[in-house]
């Protein structure tokens, strides 16, 4: 018994070993990015190169935000996410619900139409949503790339919510209808709520969709002013010289945005649908 103690232990501390090489291993690239972002321009081009700044410096990310104006290419990213997200959002849960309750003719036709949409690249919509943009007006402008990043990512959004919604039992929104709600208003008092965990796991995607996209800011956007993060630190990258601590300085701020918008939401992609919908 206690030789068989003695190997479950022996095989848990080898387990968390390996663990952590593992964790050690993914996160070496995001302690790389900070260590270069804080190392003077001669350190950062040195070879060999070194692992930590001699004299760690904050002087690449005041320029950075000042010199290579990421303060405007983050405030434009930050619109063109936000406004994704909620005009995403907004259509998705109405067509989820829509989807998972009402009898709709041909609604079979028109769930696999939408998978099908979804499937297909993107690159085969960027040419007809160029067009599309240019012809109502919206070409050069953030909410032209706010259309074309809410066409890729509704058809998600949508099976999204249908399937959630369809988790939910009926029997609580007719509760409520009962007890004088209208279908509306059971909508955002009842269904809602329960629905928080498939609301904030399509914010997600479509928030990191949106953040990261490249193809349609790159293609709809001429103006430098106009530009997102992303695009910027393309434009950034010189064709003799790149300045690695300033192009990783750049890259963390890039960063930052997303790991506090998880962290802000991700307490609802656990949470359980029907918590506390049901008291006793």
């Amino acid at each position: 018994m206690a030789l068989l103690k003695n190997r479950r232990k022996a095989n848990s501390v080898f387990v968390h070993i390996g663990l952590i090489i593992i964790c050690c291993l993914l996160n070496f690239p995001v302690f790389w990015m900070v260590a270069t972002s804080l190392k003077g321009g001669v350190e950062a081009m040195q070879f060999p190169p070194s692992f930590l700044p001699t004299k760690a410096t904050l002087e690449n990310y005041r320029f950075v935000w000042t010199e290579m104006k990421f303060s405007r290419y983050f405030l434009n990213t930050i619109y063109v996410s936000g406004l994704t997200v909620l005009v995403t959002l907004a259509v998705g849960l109405t067509a989820g619900y829509s989807f998972a309750r009402f009898r709709i003719k041909r609604k079979q036709e028109l769930l696999i139409s939408i998978l099908f949409f979804r499937m297909l690249p993107p690159v085969l919509f960027i040419m007809p949503l160029f067009f599309l943009i240019q012809k109502i007006g919206l070409f050069d402008r953030l909410e032209g790339v706010v259309l074309s990043l809410t066409t890729i990512a509704l058809p998600f959004a949508v099976w999204m919510m249908k399937n959630y919604f369809e988790t939910i039992p009926k029997e609580i929104e007719e509760a409520a209808i009962i007890d004088g709600c209208s279908r509306f208003q059971a909508f955002f008092r009842v269904m809602l709520p329960l629905a928080t965990p498939g609301v904030a796991a399509t914010a997600v995607f479509c928030f990191l969709s949106a953040w990261n996209e490249f193809m349609f800011a790159n293609t709809l956007i001429h103006s430098e002013a106009r530009r997102t993060l992303v695009v910027a630190l393309y434009a950034y990258v010189g064709e003799f010289l790149i300045e690695w601590n300033k192009l990783m300085a750049a890259s963390i701020l890039t960063m930052i945005p997303v790991v506090v918008f998880f962290f802000l939401i991700h307490k609802h992609l656990s949470k359980g649908f029907s918590s506390g919908s049901v008291k006793g």
